[in-house]
């Protein structure tokens, strides 16, 4: 909630933005403005940071503004509509910065949650790793401190698995460590946190 709360915030500051923009332009030269990339500014940031339908929404805004700045530039509407091309010439490069600069930012956002996720997780068995488990002891240990509340910490290994690796390959070996994990976290709470601590050790 916190979060989205926090969207909408600098999403109503960038259309503020947008409007105190669009009243330096109407004042410099309206259309002729050299300040008019200005509204570059806001839409990527929205792209960045609030995403398409944002974006979109900015972009709709800053049309509008456009609009009303050269629908007051002359009286003439037969003018105004002949000139309809030059208009659309001078949004085209805004269209063109708001769509790749959001698709940069999915593709972005997509990679780091990525990242997170590999950084934090074990390749093999899939749950955490002692990286990501340090990060949550500390947290938890903090927590119990705060709180003088009791908590647990179990060491797990899976006996001989140097033997179980030269009888039956490391595949027989990444099998054997699979299975404990599972059967591990059927005893274990959703609360609880399971980690592997390297090799055949595990931590709960």
């Amino acid at each position: 909630i916190y979060r989205t709360e926090s969207r909408w915030k600098l999403a109503i500051e960038t259309w503020v933005m947008i409007i105190f923009i669009t009243w330096i332009i109407y004042n410099t030269g309206r259309l002729d403005s050299p300040l008019t990339n200005l509204y570059l500014l806001t839409i990527v940031t929205a792209a960045l940071t609030l995403g398409k339908l944002i974006t979109l929404l900015e972009v709709a805004l800053i049309t509008a503004c456009y609009i009303f700045i050269g629908y007051t530039t002359t009286n003439d509407s037969l003018f105004w509509l002949a000139n309809a091309g030059d208009f659309m010439t001078q949004l085209a490069p805004m269209l063109l910065v708001a769509y790749i600069t959001t698709m940069l930012s999915a593709d972005i956002r997509s990679a780091l949650s990525r990242i997170k996720i590999i950084s934090e997780t074990d390749e093999l068995t899939g749950i955490y790793n002692v990286r990501a488990f340090t990060a949550i002891a500390n947290r938890t240990h903090k927590q119990a401190q705060r709180y003088r509340q009791p908590y647990a910490i179990v060491m797990i290994d899976s006996d001989n698995l140097k033997a179980v690796n030269d009888t039956y390959g490391h595949e027989g070996g990444n099998r054997l460590l699979k299975l404990t994990v599972a059967c591990v976290q059927q005893s274990l709470r959703d609360t609880d946190v399971f980690a592997r601590f390297g090799g055949d050790e595990f931590i709960a």
